[in-house]
């Protein structure tokens, strides 16, 4: 029996995030027999899903560049590394600002599939996110293989040329509504009589959490029913908690991400995600498969994730009173199981997603042997 074909994913560690979510659902499902995954990791420490990755079969290069700064010491550590694993011909890169460092190198080693991924529609609008947006624009001239998340990640990265969409494919029946685990999040959370808003993302300034308290503020002043529940972490944390505090807004929750996120969908009776920028926005798949009525910004969040009957899109440019309005008339009787989900399922379900992912990595891998046979 032959060994596996070694996929090396490029990303900056693998935490509980949009794109490593992404890649662990494809990696659970693909044969691994046939295809493994590798990670390049940028940050030192141990991240969420390291041991899983481990478990399967996987292995984790770590370098520090995004912590050292130093990109002398990283394109050497690159070239020793592909120097010494060979059987890297196909590597996926999701990385696009540091993409141009890593596939260059690759392309010098004659790595035969260089494969560059979009997970964003645009950068932030500070100055380290416009040096990103340079940086970024460098990238697709030493990839061989252009993919993205939605028409508008890869519309923005790619400009012109032609790229794939790979689904950010998740496993639909996980997400499905559970009326027992909803009774016990609830519980658990003592919320268990409250309108839950909930709302899934890194605290970081694309996320828009500001807004979203705006909202939620306005909100509780009317009815003090409502609660929300954040579940994320990242850089702005702190000052996402400082706001509540010195706010003094009442009733809400921040929860470190977990593995287990469909059961947290299951405790919320609605969804916001006032985002100022998304790839996609995976988390809106995973709350509409859970029945949850989903509100989020029209224009800065890609049309692909309006796969139900149950997502309605607002411009943050109409302000705070339009989507206050929306949450106060959303009909808190809906039947959350019933739900037509087909679209969804054609769309977003992972074992169609890894199959084609699969089939992709043996394709390439075959061609290379071919050219590599006849050279």
């Amino acid at each position: 029996m032959e060994n596996p074909i070694r996929v090396l994913h490029i990303v900056p560690n693998m935490q509980f995030g949009g794109l490593e979510t992404m890649i662990m659902n494809i990696y659970r499902n693909i044969d691994r027999s046939k295809v493994q995954f590798d990670f390049l990791v940028h940050y030192t420490g141990e991240y969420n899903y390291d041991k899983e990755i481990i478990s399967l079969g996987g292995k984790i290069y770590r370098s520090n560049v995004r912590e050292s700064g130093n990109i002398v010491k990283y394109i050497f550590y690159l070239n020793n590394l592909f120097t010494s694993h060979p059987e890297y011909q196909i590597i996926h890169s999701h990385m696009p600002s540091l993409a141009w460092i890593h596939l260059m190198v690759a392309k010098f080693k004659h790595v035969n599939t260089r494969i560059l991924h979009s997970h964003n529609n645009q950068c932030e609008k500070t100055l380290k996110g416009r040096f990103k947006g340079f940086l970024i624009k460098l990238s697709p001239y030493f990839a061989t293989h252009y993919f993205a998340c939605s028409k508008e990640a890869g519309e923005f990265l790619f400009k012109r040329k032609k790229f794939r969409i790979i689904n950010n494919g998740i496993d639909v029946d996980r997400f499905l509504y559970n009326q027992n685990i909803r009774q016990k999040i609830r519980k658990e959370w003592e919320l268990e009589n409250k309108i839950i808003i909930g709302h899934v993302g890194r605290f970081v300034q694309s996320k828009n959490h500001d807004f979203l308290l705006d909202i939620y503020k306005r909100l509780k002043q009317k009815n003090s029913q409502f609660a929300l529940v954040m579940i994320g972490d990242g850089p702005l944390r702190g000052k996402i908690e400082e706001r509540i505090n010195e706010d003094n807004i009442k009733d809400t929750l921040i929860i470190p991400p977990t593995k287990n996120i469909e059961q947290l969908y299951q405790a919320m009776d609605l969804f916001v995600f006032p985002s100022l920028f998304e790839g996609l926005g995976i988390v809106l798949i995973e709350a509409q498969s859970s029945g949850l009525f989903c509100l989020t910004s029209k224009y800065n969040v890609p049309d692909a994730v309006s796969v139900t009957s149950r997502i309605e899109k607002i411009s943050l440019t109409e302000g705070v009173e339009k989507w206050i309005s929306a949450i106060s008339n959303f009909d808190q009787s809906y039947n959350r199981e019933k739900i037509d989900l087909s679209e969804l399922r054609n769309s977003f379900d992972i074992k169609q997603v890894a199959k084609k992912m699969q089939l992709f990595y043996m394709e390439r891998y075959e061609r290379y042997k071919y050219e590599n046979s006849n050279n």
